[in-house]
């Protein structure tokens, strides 16, 4: 009797199993051949520090690193550059404004073996995001950035670092080169007060913010963007 009860489930497991295995070998396949968004940081939809930050979003598969091949696109004139290494694109953003919702469009995004992604939109909104929110891609993203790999590095202690008037993040340009990128607002009384005074002022602020944690403005190189 209890034999034949294993027996009368045992072919329907067996088939069950054999469906299982298949799924799974159509799915792995279907990963590796179809060219494909594998994932962003910051997450897609998700809230950015205002002012500058830097998008990176990752493929299946190696890029064609040809500038003919790709075009990137926003409104308000945000994204201030981009690269390509291997299977990520990195925009860096410029100009946004806080509170507020963007999307950058992605197009004609092709790989070494010629597949390609004719659309990928990234939407994001902009507000003050603190360290302790960021998610754990995005802290190792950060640590990645600094000093070409070195967590030693103690400018990932302090930026990002946002107020009313000034933020600051860093980025790697096209050659490779750390940049901090300082963001300045200014208010109508900055401007009555006279803008080059203003402006002379918040980069002094900015600066002293990094000798007040023991980080040297030397070593590294700024860009300024007024707004």
């Amino acid at each position: 009797m209890i034999p034949d009860t294993i027996n009368r489930f045992k072919k329907p497991l067996i088939a069950a199993s054999v469906i299982l295995v298949a799924l799974f070998i159509i799915y792995f396949s279907w990963s590796l051949l179809v060219f494909r968004v594998t994932g962003t940081t910051p997450a897609n939809n998700s809230k950015v520090n205002t002012g500058s930050n830097t998008i990176y979003i990752y493929f299946n598969k190696e890029l064609k690193n040809d500038p003919k091949n790709i075009t990137i696109v926003a409104e308000g004139d945000i994204v201030n550059d981009y690269s390509i290494d291997k299977n990520k694109i990195s925009i860096n953003l410029k100009n946004t404004e806080n509170n507020k919702s963007y999307t950058v469009i992605l197009r004609n995004i092709v790989s070494v073996d010629n597949s390609t992604i004719s659309l990928y939109p990234f939407k994001f909104t902009t507000g003050y995001v603190s360290e302790k929110d960021l998610s754990k891609d995005e802290k190792q993203q950060l640590q990645s950035q600094t000093d070409k790999g070195n967590i030693d590095d103690p400018i990932i202690l302090v930026l990002p670092y946002n107020n009313p008037n000034i933020s600051m993040n860093t980025f790697y340009n096209a050659s490779g080169d750390l940049i901090i990128r300082v963001v300045i607002t200014l208010s109508l009384a900055d401007i009555r007060e006279g803008e080059n005074i203003a402006i002379d002022r918040y980069k002094e602020q900015a600066k002293q913010y990094l000798i007040s944690n023991d980080i040297d403005p030397n070593d590294y190189q700024f860009e300024y963007i007024i707004e």
